[in-house]
């Protein structure tokens, strides 16, 4: 059984872990009517580039930090050693990005945006500057997840957003239908928690170079910036894409459900955060039937709560954000939600076969899955949004989830621990998937009443799949109250 303790820690992530992003929702009744659609889409695009540069500068070295502490964590020469030489990569990393942007963003930016739609000066370098304090403030944050840190992860991330939302609601209200206040407000938000981290990081661990280490930094963080780029193209290229052959209008509405969304990604990344570190000590022990199954558990409440969340989300968004956006334009966007919901319901599957990639050093593994994915991805969208429009764009993104996964397990496979049960995690994700999907197009029902229906039926399902377990359960629960709080 799952211990109480995971759920805590789960919460604690899942939601404390979201507040530097959830600006993102939280800000959309103020972005919608203080921001007209085109700068709205305007935005979008900066946040896209900026996603873009965070990943350049991170290099990967978030992941090897973590990785590589969990091995030095009882030596503190060597967690010093290991610490004090990744942030100094990251320092360096960011200096030479800064330069970078100063020489030839301009002129880069004119090459990818001929229409001048978008500038570099002042926002696409307020971007770059933005992305590199975010990659020191994230690498921290990740570190603290790993050590257990759950005050100071609070603290850190409730101050980031905190800051966010203030300056950026400030700028949005002095300097009104401009991108002034979003951009300005990221800025400064993430020079703060830059110096945060910086802080906490030198008196923990302070500055190192260890020559010895690059070698090895280098060899398993080449293949995850390849990886966390081609991840980029998968989540951001849509936009862009849209952009092109749509109208920032198009894009603006698809950004706005996509942000929509973002509360299940919130959700699916806190639990994500809270299984790894269990999952890797237990891949990291002996091999027993016993780890196999814990690990098991441990995805398939990821899966269980996840396809649980998906048609109570789709339910109550159409609902809630009316009451707090005043544009309509943007309402169309609740026409998707149950489409581009529907590509989180195979996560689970997703970070089940990502997480060993990691653990185990494989990273080198990891550029041509995700290179598949994103030629998937591309080919997808283009062909799709040409012929469909912007309906196209959201059937792209729901196939190309599908399609990550699929490539991932291809080369996954050999390396992940144990097994787990493929009726559970694949069966059931694609029965869900193809029921809502038949649903939603074939019942003639209003799309209120119709997602009702849905929601009954998707919910049953799931509890028809684990009712021997909650069953079984509930009985033990019976005798024994004080049983840990899991049945799956």
């Amino acid at each position: 059984m799952i211990s109480k303790q995971f759920f805590k820690s789960s919460t604690v992530y899942s939601i404390v872990g979201a507040l530097p992003l959830a600006w993102g929702f939280i800000l959309l009744p103020f972005y919608t009517s203080l921001l007209t659609p085109a700068d709205f889409a305007a935005f979008a695009l900066y946040t896209g580039f900026s996603a873009l540069i965070q990943i350049l500068v991170n290099a990967g070295l978030d992941s090897y930090l973590v990785v590589h502490y969990t091995e030095f964590r009882d030596d503190v020469a060597g967690a010093c050693r290991q610490v004090g030489t990744t942030v100094l990569a990251l320092l360096a990393i960011g200096a030479v990005f800064v330069l970078l942007s100063v020489t030839s963003g301009s002129a880069v930016f004119r090459a990818l945006f001929r229409d001048g739609s978008l500038m570099f000066f002042p926002y696409g370098f307020m971007s770059v500057l933005t992305a590199i304090f975010n990659s020191f403030f994230k690498t921290y944050t990740h570190l603290l997840i790993y050590q257990q840190r759950v005050r100071r992860f609070f603290w850190a991330n409730l101050v980031n957003t905190v800051l966010i939302l203030a300056l950026s609601l400030s700028g949005l209200y002095l300097f009104p239908f401009t991108l002034i206040g979003p951009m300005w407000g990221r800025l400064l938000s993430g020079l703060s928690i830059f110096l945060l981290a910086l802080y906490w990081f030198l008196v923990e661990f302070g500055l190192s170079f260890q020559r010895d280490l690059i070698k090895g930094m280098l060899r398993y963080c080449y293949p995850l910036l390849i990886y966390f780029v081609l991840v980029w193209v998968f989540t951001y290229i849509d936009r862009f894409l849209i952009n092109h052959f749509l109208s920032k209008q198009d894009v603006a509405v698809f950004d706005f459900a996509v942000k929509c969304t973002f509360l299940l990604e919130f959700m699916q990344m806190g639990l994500a955060n809270s299984i790894y570190p269990r999952v890797f000590v237990l891949w990291r022990t002996p091999d027993s039937k016993e780890q196999s199954a814990e690990v098991s558990r441990y995805f398939h409440v990821f899966s269980a709560l996840s396809l649980l969340a998906i048609p109570l989300f789709v339910l109550t968004i159409p609902l809630l954000v009316p009451l707090v956006v005043s544009n309509a334009t943007y309402f169309t966007a609740f026409d998707y939600l149950l489409v581009l919901s529907l590509g989180f319901a195979t996560r689970a599957l997703y970070h089940l076969y990502l997480a060993p990639f990691s653990l185990f050093k494989k990273t080198a593994r990891l550029p041509m899955p995700t290179l598949l994915s994103a030629l998937f991805q591309v080919a997808l969208t283009v062909v799709m949004v040409k012929q469909l429009g912007l309906i196209g764009a959201v059937w792209a993104n729901l196939l190309a989830k599908i399609g990550q996964v699929f490539f991932l397990a291809i080369w996954g496979r050999t390396i992940l621990p144990g097994s787990y049960n493929k009726i559970k995690m694949i069966v059931l994700p694609a029965l869900y998937v193809v029921t809502a999907l038949v649903l939603e197009y074939t019942l003639p029902l209003a799309i209120w009443p119709r997602h009702i229906v849905i929601a009954v039926l998707l919910c049953g399902l799931v509890f028809w799949f684990y009712w021997r377990e909650i069953d079984a359960f509930i009985l033990t629960r019976k005798k024994n109250p004080s049983l840990p709080m899991s049945p799956l």
